[in-house]
């Protein structure tokens, strides 16, 4: 279930990260090291049969440009590194939105929190992940998505 699961995430954050803020990257087996700080986001999800937290961690620098993208400003723009979060923020609330449709299909989705971020001193999943996944982009810099599942009913 975990590796289905890892896998699932991994293509959707791909694919949503492409469409959402041209951030094209690939599957990782582990972070790599990078320079600088970070942002992880978290987002809580409540259903039925199903409750936990999306957690979304990625170098600021990657968010920055993830910013430009999004919002259609010059990747210099001085007020560029004020949305960062921002960005974080909404790329996590499009991402499990697809999720959980993928997941539950529509009619059993569930609930979606507001996100909260933070900034954290590197990237990676948060203790008590249930599965992850590891993107890079092409300079090497680490995107990582995890779930970590804090409530089960019967399936």
């Amino acid at each position: 279930m975990n590796q289905l699961a890892s896998a699932l995430l991994s293509e959707t954050a791909a694919s949503v990260l492409a469409d959402c803020a041209c951030l094209m990257l690939d599957p990782a087996a582990s972070p790599g090291p990078f320079e600088g700080d970070a942002v992880r986001t978290t987002l809580s999800f409540t259903g039925a049969s199903h409750s936990g937290e999306l957690s979304l961690c990625a170098p600021r620098q990657m968010l920055i440009g993830a910013a430009a993208d999004m919002l259609g400003l010059p990747p210099d723009d001085e007020s560029l590194p004020e949305q960062a979060e921002a960005a974080l923020n909404e790329l996590a609330n499009v991402l499990l939105g697809v999720l959980l449709v993928r997941a539950f299909g529509a009619k059993l989705c569930p609930r979606i929190g507001l996100p909260q971020s933070d900034s954290v001193a590197s990237v990676a999943a948060p203790d008590g992940a249930e599965f992850s996944a590891v993107l890079q982009d092409m300079e090497g810099r680490p995107f990582v998505a995890a779930v970590a599942l804090t409530a089960r009913g019967a399936s």
